[in-house]
């Protein structure tokens, strides 16, 4: 077991941030140390037992690697002077709202990176079908033409048996792949299970626009309304080493435009 190293990190929160922000950046903050601080003792049970070591590597490091991530992300939001504005003027209309919303952007690129796994997953599998019913298809291809061009020493029951089980097995399985894939057809779309999700999952402006359409649900449920240009300035803040060029007005009007019937 090689223990994945604490990465979160060490915010000088500015003067001018607000005080109930700081409060709930530095409280998430500390829920993500003590899961490295419980990694100290599961290391120590892990040099012992290896399923637990197996069980580590499959699935704390992952989420420890995860949470790394998800901090050295968010980090500009607190820090960044283009995000003051925001801050201020979110506090002056609700420091419980304000402190929600904190919340609520620790759990955005988690919320990014389940949807991403889950289309994934579902795109392979329809790949595995289509190649199990491939194989399939050539089975019963050699199976025929056994029975065409020698004089079938090896034919019996189970011979024909197993071609006719090919057969309605084929038949059903495409019906149950196609059906699969209409029933999961978001999953090349925006739509996927309410995730608003761009179509070019590995574009590098595929987080931030997750971030700008999770937020417009979370104003719109929280302040009654959308909050565009709120919405440009902390997704800016927090990218503005990622993106081409920021994010404006329209832009966030026009990204949002299609998940409006959506819930959240």
């Amino acid at each position: 077991m090689k223990p994945v190293k604490n990465e979160i990190p060490k915010i000088e929160y500015p003067n001018w941030l607000p005080t109930p922000v700081k409060e709930a950046a530095q409280r998430r903050l500390e829920i993500y140390a003590m899961s490295f601080a419980e990694q100290d003792a599961l290391e120590k049970k892990a040099r012992r037992d290896p399923e637990l070591n197996e069980f580590y590597e499959m699935n704390i490091a992952p989420l420890l690697r995860a949470i790394n991530r998800y901090s050295s992300t968010l980090k500009p939001a607190f820090t960044n002077e283009n995000a003051k504005d925001f801050w201020i003027d979110l506090c002056s209309q609700s420091p419980e709202k304000s402190q929600n919303f904190v919340d609520h952007l620790f759990h955005v690129e988690n919320d990014f990176d389940g949807a991403k796994r889950m289309m994934d997953k579902h795109k392979n599998e329809v790949a595995w079908g289509k190649d199990i019913l491939k194989h399939a298809g050539e089975l019963r291809f050699l199976m025929l033409n056994y029975q065409n061009l020698f004089f079938g020493h090896f034919l019996n029951d189970d011979f024909f048996n197993l071609l006719q089980n090919i057969e309605r097995f084929e038949s059903s399985f495409e019906k149950k792949i196609d059906s699969f894939r209409d029933e999961h057809k978001q999953t090349d779309s925006y739509t996927y299970q309410s995730w608003p999700v761009t179509r070019e999952l590995n574009s590098k402006n595929a987080l931030p626009l997750f971030f700008i359409r999770k937020n417009y649900f979370f104003f719109n449920e929280h302040f009654g309304k959308p909050l565009h240009r709120k919405n440009a300035d902390i997704v800016n803040a927090i990218f503005e080493n990622r993106l081409s060029k920021p994010y404006e007005y329209n832009d966030v009007v026009k990204s949002v435009g299609q998940i409006k019937n959506l819930k959240k």
